[in-house]
């Protein structure tokens, strides 16, 4: 099968998914400053997804790129251009759900202003349709990350430290406990599809 990643940055992922067996994997980003070839016809495109032909790709997969783009209904549409029919598409966002309703402006994934968009269950859904799609299923893969950035945030700390600019180690800023219930909570919350990020599979008949 012929996979695309969109927005893969560097290509990280579609190198690991040839190393695991998938010989035919590509991506591409407009924002690259040239094209990256891994050889093997492993290949990183400078392209947006106007220029690649119609019914090209059997899977086309975005993470975490969709609330970066500034129309995402125009942008659904390509992908569901280029890929064949009775095919997927599979997106991985931020759920507006219960950290956004807990932590409000200081939910971590907010992200302003690199997000334009923070979508719902019910927009995505509107998207879907407009777009051509259907939604075959939804999971949800939030994370600790969804407490311990946004309780960082209510307290006026940075997620980097301002002199190596590296990541807070979790555990330096919070207790075992705290981490442990924000692990289980986490769980709970992608259990009753309310965590604050979610894969999306959209299937093109």
């Amino acid at each position: 099968h012929k996979i695309l990643d969109v927005g893969c940055g560097k290509g990280e992922l579609i190198c690991r998914l040839y190393n695991m067996g998938f010989e035919n994997v590509s991506g591409t980003d407009e924002y690259l400053p040239e094209e990256i070839d891994y050889g093997r016809d492993v290949k990183v495109m400078k392209q947006d997804l106007h220029k690649i032909g119609s019914n090209t790709y059997d899977f086309v997969m975005m993470h975490h790129v969709l609330e970066h783009i500034f129309f995402p209904e125009e942008e659904l549409k390509e992908c569901y251009r280029i890929l064949k029919n009775k095919s997927f598409l599979m997106i991985r966002i931020p759920i507006k759900a219960f950290a956004w309703e807990k932590y409000k402006e200081d939910w971590v994934q907010l992200d302003a202003p690199r997000h334009f968009f923070t979508h719902t269950t019910v927009s995505m859904e509107l998207l879907a349709l407009k777009s051509g799609f259907k939604i075959f299923d939804i999971i949800f893969d939030s994370f600790a990350f969804q407490f311990e950035g946004s309780e960082l945030y209510k307290r006026d700390i940075p997620l980097h430290d301002p002199e190596t600019q590296k990541f807070y180690v979790s555990k330096e800023m919070f207790t075992r406990k705290e981490r442990k219930v924000f692990k289980a909570d986490s769980k709970r919350l992608n259990e009753n599809k309310t965590g604050d990020q979610a894969i999306f599979y959209l299937y093109k008949e």
